[in-house]
């Protein structure tokens, strides 16, 4: 099975780590230069020192490859520290300690099951012996592991290697302190480790004209053997040189590359028209092929795919060329400056550098240009930017540790294995009693589809369809294994449409898909409140191929216009005529009924499937559109996206092999929600036909159930004689279908004026309060 990886055995083996004195970060351009110089590092952990941010204003930086900010910050515009982690590093925060006096901070990180305890500074120019001896005290009651302290000391750790003219006696005395720190813990410099008789510097004074090294970063003795560089920059955008070690880590983290398309791109004007070209090439270029739409479209995306990491590489080349040219002249001016000190190379280090500002300065004016028209544009609108703003932050998908039934998996590896295995069991197909389930549609009295209805799904697909389904697609959302998104598709619709017509077209007259169309990446969210350490508390969440969804975006939208005239009106999940609204109301008016009446009888009832969606059974689905008369076609589709769909687990940044899916809707595809519902409304049929169900009656009405999706409500008013009902016909279904619900998150809840004795003995569900759950909305007894 096709991977989309740009190396395969890319594991993760060394972080570097990077400590820099930024000198405030309260300005726009000054925080965009320093986040693009950062990342043009490309660090996983990076110590920052006066940040100048203010306690009460919570500030922080964002981009788009940091994962966390972690700042401990003073009441004034002075001090500050904070530590950036990239989000390549995959890592959790254990536990965090802010000094309130913005001077240090510390964390422990679990790197691949190995903690480490990372420690930032930026201690006083002055009186420093309270400040080391307290931060010593905090190390020393922390218990630390695999200790990284890194920051500006302010101090001369060697007078005769560490600083350019006369030497005090005080400047000995200040140092003292630190050594005193790094004894206790048995710290090392790894600037000097690695580089024992060369003589470099970290920052400049231009009042003294003194180049002095005062900022470090220390490990303990334990991880020497693990260090592999450690290197001092060039003073550019601060006073003080950036820092840098690269250590081997204890456990190599693998990680799996995705190649994704650069959506960011589509604004180029010289992009759109050189993508356009490679498709006219390409198509030129294999007209031989266009009899096996299959092979031609699969075929294309590979050379596309090229053509566009070429473009990419080259766009970049031209800003890196000159960056790397101004950065290369500058490193040499200012070793030239440090080593001679005179008025001559003072000048050039200083007009180089004022070359290198411009340069970083004009891209961050560009980068905030852009978010500030945005802004304005979109800024007072209701749209997907004000979603994004308020939005809760992404939550943390990486698996720190899993139970096992000898132990714990800690590494990625195994943890990665772990999750593969508890999922293709789980996604591995039921027995199936043929004789019941055909015999369980006969008895829901089903809607059959007409033929009128029949071939309106059965009709050819046409470019006018597939161009207005491609328009209405969603953009910013993360695309399949092949790594193109909607953002590629709008750009080619016109071009591409007539290929994809014959090609969906083939594909419901029963021809397979084309290579890689039905494989899938599965990413894994923690359910609220649930145990983490255990595989079963993850939703999984399936990503398609964009191809394959705008396939069945069209045939959804057929659907759309058929489905309600054979699904019951009880079902108000996921169709375009229908409403939530519709459901909430009835539920509204039962209870408005039941306490105007101040009936003793009266009960909700809440069921909560266990991965509805993930559980459907394909033997039951393919047995009910046949059963309901689906046309031929539909018939072709379900057959080629279910009879062996296959997907591949993304768990803390590694893929798994692929495995194949045997049960289940997939969610992400659009015809899923649908498909769904035709699976679900068997059961429902069978609730409301039951002759002695009768439900909770409203005047000449009696209510039953109301259902969203697998969000369905009953309304109950024996329920000792009801429940075991229920029980039934859903069990019934559960054999046939693979729908299962939780008991354990189930819950009834007994209205205002119910008598207590409702609650029947060995009641089955959880038993609420004063509120009762339904699409997210609290419904109260009364």
């Amino acid at each position: 099975m096709t991977t989309y990886l740009e190396n395969p055995n890319n594991n993760l083996e060394q972080i570097k780590v990077i400590s820099w004195n930024v000198g405030g970060l309260n300005t726009p351009i000054k925080r965009r230069k320093v986040l693009d110089r950062l990342k043009r590092e490309n660090a996983h952990i990076i110590f920052l020192q006066e940040t100048h941010w203010r306690r009460k204003d919570n500030s922080t930086l964002h981009d788009k490859w940091l994962q966390h900010t972690i700042a401990a910050s003073y009441k004034n515009k002075t001090r500050g520290v904070a530590i950036l982690i990239n989000k390549n590093l995959c890592c959790t925060v254990q536990k965090t300690y802010k000094d309130k006096a913005g001077r240090y901070l510390i964390i422990d990180l679990d790197i691949q099951g190995v903690k480490y305890t990372m420690v930032n500074i930026y201690a006083p120019t002055n009186e420093n012996k309270y400040f080391f001896t307290e931060l010593l005290q905090r190390i020393d009651s922390w218990e630390a592991s695999n200790l990284i302290l890194g920051g500006d000391a302010n101090v001369i750790w060697d007078t005769t290697m560490d600083k350019t003219g006369t030497h005090t006696s005080q400047t000995k005395t200040r140092a003292k302190p630190l050594l005193t720190l790094s004894n206790f813990f048995q710290l090392q410099d790894t600037y000097r480790y690695i580089h024992p008789l060369t003589r470099d510097f970290t920052h400049y004074s231009g009042a003294h004209n003194t180049h002095s090294r005062i900022d470090y970063i220390l490990i303990s003795q334990t991880q020497l053997t693990n260090l592999i560089t450690a290197n001092i920059g060039t003073i550019d955008i601060s006073d003080h040189a950036q820092i840098s070690i690269i250590l081997q880590l204890a456990k190599p983290q693998p990680n799996s590359k995705i190649w994704r398309f650069p959506a960011y791109l589509t604004k180029n004007e010289d992009f759109k028209s050189y993508i356009k070209t490679c498709w006219a090439n390409y198509v030129d270029d294999n007209l031989e092929h266009w009899d096996n739409p299959q092979l031609f479209w699969a075929a294309a995306k590979s050379v596309l795919r090229g053509h566009i990491i070429s473009y990419q590489t080259k766009q970049k080349k031209s800003y890196n060329d000159k960056y790397r040219h101004l950065q290369k002249e500058l490193t040499q001016n200012y070793k030239l400056f440090k080593t001679t000190n005179t008025p001559e190379a003072k000048q050039k280090y200083v007009e180089t550098k004022a070359l290198f500002d411009t340069l970083m300065t004009d891209k961050a004016h560009k980068t905030i240009g852009h978010t500030t028209n945005t802004y304005y544009r979109w800024g007072n609108k209701p749209g997907r930017l004000l979603a994004n703003i308020i939005k809760s932050q992404k939550p943390n998908t990486y698996i720190q540790r899993l139970k096992l039934t000898n132990g714990w998996a800690t590494d990625t590896t195994t943890i990665n294995k772990t999750m593969t295995e508890h999922f293709k069991t789980f996604y591995k197909r039921e027995p199936d009693d043929p004789t019941d389930g055909l015999k369980f549609l006969q008895e829901a009295k089903l809607q059959k589809l007409t033929v009128q209805d029949r071939d309106i799904l059965d009709s050819p697909i046409t470019e006018k369809e597939i161009k207005e389904t491609i328009k209405n697609l969603k953009s910013g959302k993360t695309p399949g294994p092949d790594g193109f998104s909607a953002e590629f598709f709008k750009l080619l619709a016109i071009d591409i449409s007539p290929t994809l017509t014959t090609l969906y077209n083939q594909t419901l007259q029963g021809h397979p898909l084309w290579h890689t169309a039905n494989d899938a990446r599965i990413i894994v969210l923690l359910k609220p409140g649930r145990n983490p350490t255990e595989p079963s508390s993850y939703r999984p969440i399936s990503l398609l191929n964009q191809d394959l969804k705008i396939l069945t975006k069209t045939i959804a939208d057929r659907l759309q216009k058929t489905l309600p005239r054979i699904l019951t009106d009880n079902q108000v999940g996921f169709l375009k005529t229908r409403h939530p609204v519709k459901a909430l109301r009835n539920i509204i008016a039962v209870l408005y009924q039941c306490n105007l009446e101040k009936r003793e009888h009266g009960m909700f009832l809440s069921l909560d499937a266990d991965k509805a969606f993930d559980r459907i059974s394909h033997t039951h689905l393919r047995r009910l559109l046949k059963f309901q008369h689906f046309g031929i076609h539909m018939l072709n589709l379900f057959k080629a996206l279910y009879t062996s769909p296959m997907a591949q687990l993304t768990v803390n940044g590694l893929n798994s092999d692929y495995f194949q899916i045997q049960r289940g809707t997939r969610q992400g595809c659009p015809l899923s929600p649908l498909l769904f519902n035709v699976a679900i409304d068997p059961l429902i049929r069978h609730i409301l036909l039951h002759p002695q169900y009768k439900g909770i009656q409203t005047g000449q009405t009696s209510q039953k159930l109301v259902a969203f999706a697998d969000d369905i409500m009953l309304f109950i008013n024996n329920p000792a004689q009801d429940i075991p009902i229920l029980l039934q016909i859903i069990n019934r279904f559960g054999t046939i279908a693979g729908f299962r619900i939780n008991l354990e998150k189930s819950e009834a809840l007994l209205l205002k004026n119910t008598l207590r004795t409702d609650w029947s003995k060995n009641f089955p569900f959880q038993k609420a309060k004063q509120h009762i759950k339904f699409l997210g909305i609290n419904i109260p007894k009364h």
